[in-house]
C-alpha cells in the first residue's frame, strides 16, 4: 500500500524535482552573471533588485528544503507514515530555519556573490535542513517558547520586586511620619525608635522628607520666641534630614537646624555656625543665587556671641564684617533688623571706635542705627 496519500510519484514528483533543478540552475547562473558581468561578451547584465534577490533566495530554499523533506519520507520508521504535502512543508520550513535562524554558517546574505563551492554548501545545508525539518521546527519552537517563558518570568519577578519595593517604601514612610509626629508632640522616643526613625528617613522618598521638614520648620517658626522647649523638638528631625542626599540642594534645611540651635534654651552657637556655613555653601553653589541676608545675619549673631566667650574673640571680626557687608548690600528686611539689633549695634560701635582704628567702610556705617537699639529680632 502506498503510504504517501497524495499523487503517485511518477505523476507528481518529477515536476517538483524538475522545478527545483531548473530554479537552482537559474540561481547559479544569475549569481555568475551578477558576480562577473565583465566576462560576458555582450553588455553586462544588470543586478537583480533587493526584492527579486530575496524572492529567488527564498524560492531556492523552499524547493531544496522540499526535496530534503521528500528524502526524509523514504527513511520514515514503520508506523510513522507522512503525507507528501506534510513532508514538503516541513522540509521547506526546515531549510529556511537552518539557513536563517539556526547557529550555522550565514550563507544567505551572500547568495548572489558566493563562489561555486559556497553555493554547493548552501544546497547541501538546505537539503539537510529539509531532511530534518520536523526536528528543527520542534527544536526552534522550543527555544523560542523557552525565551518567551524566561522573559515572562523576568517580567513577573520585576513586577514582584517593584510591588515589594513600593510596599517597603510605604512602610518606611509610615514609620518616618509617625515617629516624627511623636517627637513633635513631645513624647519620648527610646534609642531603638530613634534609630528606626533615622533609617526610615534615609530610605524614604524625597516627598516624605520634605513633609517632615515642613512640619519641623513649622514647629520652629511658631515657638522659637515663646516656647523654646517645644521649638527644640524640631532639632532631632532636622538633624536627621541634613544627613540625607536632599541636603545637597535643600540649604534651608541646614539653616532651620542652625536657627533651632541658636535659639534654644541653651544655645549651641558653634554648631549653629557649622550648619549656617553649610547652608551658605549649598546656596552659593546655585546659579544666579539671590541673597536675602538671613543666613548671614544669623551667622553674625552667632559669631558675636562666640567672640564674647573667647579670649581671642577678635579673630571672628573679619567674618562678622563680611557678613554685615552682605547685609548692607541687600534690600531685605534683615538689613533693617540689623540696624535695630543690640548685639550688632554694639559690635559696630566697638569696631568703629576700636583701638586699631575704625574698621567700618561706607557699607557698614550705613548699618549703624541712628537711635539706640530697641529690640532683638530674628
Amino acid at each position: 500500500m502506498n503510504r504517501f496519500r497524495f499523487l503517485p510519484l511518477k505523476n507528481h514528483w518529477a515536476l517538483w524535482v524538475l522545478g527545483g533543478v531548473v530554479l537552482t540552475i537559474f540561481a547559479a547562473l544569475s549569481t555568475s552573471a551578477v558576480a562577473s558581468p565583465g566576462q560576458s561578451s555582450g553588455p553586462p547584465l544588470q543586478p537583480f533588485g533587493a526584492a527579486q534577490e530575496d524572492a529567488i533566495a527564498l524560492a531556492t530554499l523552499v524547493l531544496l528544503g522540499a526535496a530534503g523533506g521528500f528524502l526524509s519520507t523514504m527513511h520514515a520508521r514503520p508506523g510513522k507514515s507522512m503525507t507528501v504535502t506534510h513532508a514538503l512543508l516541513q522540509g521547506a520550513a526546515g531549510a529556511t530555519i537552518i539557513v536563517t535562524l539556526a547557529p550555522v554558517d550565514n550563507l544567505i546574505d551572500n547568495i548572489f556573490a558566493m563562489q561555486a563551492h559556497d553555493f554547493i554548501k548552501l544546497v547541501a545545508l538546505a537539503l539537510i535542513g529539509g531532511y530534518a525539518g520536523s526536528s528543527l521546527i520542534v527544536r526552534m519552537a522550543g527555544q523560542y517558547l523557552k525565551a518567551i517563558d524566561e522573559k515572562q518570568q523576568a517580567l513577573e519577578e520585576n513586577q514582584r520586586a517593584f510591588e515589594k519595593k513600593q510596599k517597603d517604601l510605604e512602610t518606611t514612610a509610615n514609620i518616618a511620619l509617625n515617629l516624627s509626629e511623636k517627637m513633635l508632640r513631645g513624647l519620648n522616643s527610646d534609642s531603638e525608635e530613634m534609630q528606626s526613625f533615622e533609617e526610615a528617613v534615609q530610605q524614604a522618598r524625597s516627598s516624605i522628607r520634605h513633609h517632615i521638614y515642613f512640619r519641623a520648620d513649622e514647629n520652629r517658626s511658631e515657638h522659637w520666641q515663646n516656647d523654646k522647649v517645644r521649638m527644640a523638638r524640631s532639632i532631632p528631625l532636622l538633624s536627621t534630614l541634613v544627613q540625607t542626599e536632599d541636603v545637597k540642594t535643600c540649604h534651608w534645611w541646614c539653616a532651620s537646624l542652625a536657627y533651632c540651635l541658636k535659639d534654644k534654651v541653651d544655645p549651641d552657637y558653634a554648631e549653629a555656625v557649622k550648619w549656617l556655613n553649610k547652608a551658605i555653601e549649598v546656596r552659593n553653589a546655585e546659579e544666579n543665587v539671590q541673597k536675602c541676608g538671613a543666613y548671614e545675619f544669623n551667622r553674625v549673631i552667632c559669631n558675636i556671641k562666640l567672640a564674647a566667650e573667647r579670649i581671642d574673640g577678635r579673630v571672628l571680626d573679619e567674618q562678622i564684617k563680611k557678613d554685615l557687608e552682605v547685609l548692607g548690600t541687600t534690600t531685605s528686611r534683615f538689613k533693617d533688623i540689623a540696624r535695630h539689633n543690640s548685639d550688632v549695634q554694639r559690635w559696630l560701635t566697638q569696631a568703629q571706635h576700636g583701638e586699631s582704628g575704625p574698621l567700618l567702610g561706607s557699607i557698614l556705617v550705613d548699618l549703624v542705627a541712628s537711635s539706640e537699639a530697641t529690640a532683638v529680632m530674628n
